[in-house]
């Protein structure tokens, strides 16, 4: 398994996040996609996200999200504590 936010292989923490059990490789790495899922959320005034995928490094990563059939495309930034820096 990956990790949902950086894709990195090591690590073992499991969450459950909106129902889906997902793994993440450490702590930050989790509060920075939750911080971003209810991000999403309240900019789309979705309820839920049905898919997120992330391409990028710590400098930044694309984000894409989906949601029945529309999709939010993103660029964000997450400082050492897995916070939003900046989100385009």
């Amino acid at each position: 398994m990956n990790c949902a936010l950086c894709n990195s292989s090591w690590g073992n923490l499991l969450k459950t996040v909106d129902n889906k059990e997902l793994f993440f490789c450490c702590e930050i790495c989790y509060r920075a996609y939750v911080n971003i899922l209810n991000e999403v959320k309240k900019r789309k005034k979705w309820e839920e996200v049905e898919e997120m995928k992330f391409k990028g490094n710590y400098r930044g990563r694309i984000g894409i999200a989906r949601q029945k059939g529309e999709k939010y495309k993103f660029f964000v930034r997450f400082n050492r504590e897995g916070d939003i820096e900046s989100l385009i």
